[in-house]
């Protein structure tokens, strides 16, 4: 039951979080699709106890990922059930 329970909190804050950075358009907005056309790009945002991402990481250095980076950090998104909660993110 537990796992069960952490499963449903965690889709549930996903689509929480999901539809908030939509809703900010942070992605859309930033200009960071442009940069590296093509090049996939994989986020762990770190969303603290006050739902503000509060650190940025990247599978790499490239421009499109510093942008993605920069674009998320700082944002706010729905208050986590714990923190530091990380948020993994696949940008293409």
């Amino acid at each position: 039951m537990r796992k069960l329970t952490i499963l449903l909190l965690s889709l549930s804050l996903g689509a929480s979080f999901i539809r908030s950075q939509n809703d900010q358009r942070l992605d859309d907005d930033s200009g960071c699709y442009e940069k590296g056309r093509g090049q996939k790009v994989t986020l762990v945002l770190i969303v603290n106890s006050a739902g503000f991402i509060s650190e940025a990481y990247a599978n790499s250095s490239t421009t499109k990922a510093e942008c993605f980076k920069a674009a998320y950090l700082g944002a706010h998104m729905p208050v986590p059930p714990f923190s530091p909660f990380p948020v993994q993110m696949q940008m293409n």
